[in-house]
C-alpha cells in the first residue's frame, strides 16, 4: 500500500530529528528509525492503529517513543497527517481541520 505524508507530518519529522539531534544525533536517528518503521507496519496492517473520535482517522503509538502517528486510509492509499508528540494536549488530527492541508 502506497504512504503519502502530510506536508505537516513531514514538517513534524524534520523538526523532530533536528530538536533531538541538537542534544544527541545518534537518538535522533534512532527515533526516526521507530517511526520509519511503524510507517512500514502500517503498510502491511493499515487498520493497526487504535480508532479516534474522527471516523476517517487513526491513530498508531510508535513504540518506544512518546510519538504517533494520526493517519487515515484512502483509495488504496495510507496517509500520515502529522507526527504527534505524546506530551502535547492534542493532535492536530483532533481539532477538526484537515491536517494535511
Amino acid at each position: 500500500m502506497k504512504v503519502l505524508w502530510s506536508r505537516l507530518a513531514i514538517a513534524d519529522l524534520v523538526a523532530i530529528r533536528a530538536y533531538i539531534g541538537e542534544h544527541n544525533p545518534e537518538a535522533a536517528n534512532g527515533v526516526a528509525r521507530r517511526i520509519l518503521h511503524a510507517v512500514e507496519l502500517l503498510q502491511q496492517q493499515p487498520r493497526l492503529g487504535l480508532p479516534t473520535h474522527r471516523t476517517d482517522v487513526r491513530r498508531l503509538i510508535v513504540p518506544g517513543t512518546v510519538y504517533s502517528l494520526p493517519y487515515r486510509v484512502e483509495e488504496g492509499a495510507i496517509e500520515i497527517l502529522e507526527v504527534f508528540d505524546g506530551r502535547q494536549r492534542a493532535p492536530r488530527a483532533d481539532l477538526g481541520a484537515d491536517p494535511g492541508d
